[in-house]
């Protein structure tokens, strides 16, 4: 899509298993992608950063700022998140 579209910005919706996938594929992202990020939106998703590789958490670690993470605290399914090195925002649902 980023190829296909070369000035578009991109922002990432996801929840559950499309966080979870949301976040290995912006850990992926080369650098001239990740430019066009303008943020990234997780919902309930459960935290993949621990098993990212050193050159996916250097990628992410680029963008954190753009990366929120909106979690409900009861929930199961995001266990883990709590320790997510990314800028996190807390969201009561």
């Amino acid at each position: 899509m980023m190829d296909k579209y070369p000035n578009a910005r991109v922002s990432l919706y996801a929840h559950s298993l499309g966080s979870m996938d949301g976040q290995v594929a912006l850990a992926s992202l080369e650098d001239s992608y990740l430019q066009r990020i303008d943020g990234a939106y997780l919902y309930e998703g459960p935290n993949t950063y621990p098993v990212l590789t050193d050159k996916q958490k250097q990628q992410v670690d680029k963008i954190k700022y753009k990366i929120f993470n909106y979690v409900n605290t009861n929930d199961l399914i995001p266990i883990g998140i709590l320790h997510l090195e990314v800028k996190e925002l807390w969201a009561r649902l």
